[in-house]
C-alpha cells in the first residue's frame, strides 16, 4: 500500500522563509544594485542602429544597343553577371570616397545628452574647414561648449588647447585652422555640448563600403534595395541619396566617353574611305572619257556599300551621343539647382 502524505508537508513555513531572507539581505540588495548598474550601463553606452534604404533600377544595355532603344525603352534581357556588376559600382572605393567628399564626412558631431553621447549629423555647431586641415593631420577630437549666442569655450585634451571665442572668428588651434558658427538647423532652446571629430575619408569610405548593403528585390527584377544601419538615420538618408547621384553621374559621364569615342572613330573611318572615293571617282571619270562608256567597277560599288553602311551606323550613334549630352545637360543643372537650394 502507498504511504499516505500529510497535507501540512506542501505548506510553506512562511516564517521561515521570511528568516531566511532576512538572513541574506546583503545578497539581495547587491544583486538589485547591480541589475540597476548594468541596465544604467547599457542604456548609457549602447547605440541603437536605424536602417535607411532606397531603391534603384539599374538599366541595363546590350553591347549592340542603341540610343533609339534607349530613348523608346526597347530594353533587352540582362544576365545577373551584368547586374552583379553594378553592384559593384555601387560598393566602388571611388563612387563612395566622392560620396563622403560630397558630403563632408570628414567632420563627425556628437551631442552629450543627460544620459548618453549620440552620433548626429545636425548639431547645435557647425565647423566650416578645408578638406586640407583634417586630411593632411592627424585625426582630432575637440569639445565646444556654448556659452551664449556669440561665443563659445573649445577644449582639446589631446592638444591641451582650452581657449574662449567667437562664433565665426578663424580659430588657429595648432596645425588645425578652422571656423564655428551657430547650426540654424538645430531646432531646441538647449545648446548640449557637442563633441567634434575630425577624420580621414580613406577611413570613413572604407567603413561605408562595409556597411552598404544591396539586395535584388525580386529575381526577374532589374531593381536593387540599397540599405544601411546608421546611429543617425538622417546621416544614412543623406548618403544613399549622394550615393545614387553619384552613381547615375558616373555611369552617364562613361557612357558620354564611349559615345564621343565612337562617333570620333567613324568619322576617321568616313574621311578615310572618302578619300579613297575622290581618288576612284577621278579615275572613274578618267575612264569614262577615255572609253565612253557608263560601267561602274566592282570596287567603286563596294565603296559606295561601305560608305552608305557607315553614315547609317554615324547616324544612329548621333542619337546616342545626342541622348547623353542630353543626359548630361540635365545632370549639370540639377546639380546647379541643389547648390541654389
Amino acid at each position: 500500500m502507498g504511504k499516505k502524505t500529510n497535507s501540512s508537508d506542501n505548506v510553506i513555513d512562511v516564517r521561515e522563509f521570511l528568516y531566511k531572507i532576512l538572513n541574506n539581505w546583503f545578497y539581495f540588495l547587491l544583486s538589485i544594485v547591480l541589475s540597476l548598474l548594468i541596465a544604467f550601463s547599457y542604456t548609457r553606452y549602447s547605440h541603437e542602429l536605424y536602417q535607411s534604404s532606397t531603391k534603384v533600377l539599374v538599366e541595363l544595355e546590350n553591347e549592340n544597343s542603341l540610343a533609339s532603344d534607349i530613348l523608346y525603352n526597347n530594353f533587352s534581357d540582362h544576365s545577373s553577371s551584368q547586374l552583379s556588376d553594378e553592384k559593384q559600382k555601387f560598393l566602388s572605393y571611388p563612387i563612395v570616397f566622392q560620396t563622403v567628399e560630397d558630403l563632408r564626412f570628414d567632420i563627425y558631431y556628437y551631442v552629450s545628452g543627460n544620459i548618453k553621447t549620440t552620433e548626429s549629423l545636425i548639431a547645435p555647431i557647425k565647423v566650416f574647414c578645408d578638406l586640407e586641415t583634417t586630411q593632411n593631420n592627424p585625426p582630432v577630437v575637440f569639445e565646444i561648449v556654448i556659452l551664449n549666442k556669440t561665443s563659445y569655450e573649445l577644449y582639446s585634451d589631446k592638444l591641451d588647447y582650452k581657449k574662449k571665442h567667437n562664433f565665426g572668428e578663424r580659430v588657429e588651434m595648432h596645425e588645425y585652422n578652422f571656423i564655428v558658427e551657430l547650426d540654424t538647423n538645430f531646432q531646441s532652446d538647449i545648446f548640449p555640448r557637442t563633441i567634434v571629430e575630425f577624420i580621414h575619408l580613406k577611413k570613413v569610405t572604407k567603413k561605408y563600403q562595409s556597411k552598404i548593403k544591396i539586395e535584388k528585390i525580386e529575381k526577374e527584377s532589374n531593381i536593387l534595395e540599397l540599405s544601411i544601419l546608421e546611429e543617425d538615420q538622417m546621416r544614412g538618408v543623406v548618403f544613399l541619396n549622394q550615393l545614387v547621384k553619384n552613381y547615375i553621374k558616373n555611369d552617364s559621364i562613361n557612357k558620354l566617353t564611349a559615345s564621343i569615342n565612337t562617333v570620333n572613330f567613324i568619322q576617321k573611318e568616313i574621311e578615310l574611305i572618302e578619300d579613297s572615293l575622290s581618288l576612284i571617282e577621278i579615275q572613274l571619270q578618267e575612264y569614262k572619257s577615255s572609253q565612253q562608256t557608263p560601267d561602274i567597277t566592282l570596287k567603286t560599288k563596294r565603296i559606295y556599300d561601305k560608305i552608305s553602311e557607315l553614315e547609317t551606323e554615324l547616324s544612329k550613334y548621333k542619337y546616342q551621343d545626342k541622348y547623353y549630352s542630353y543626359l548630361e545637360d540635365y545632370i549639370q543643372n540639377g546639380n546647379e539647382l541643389e547648390r541654389l537650394i
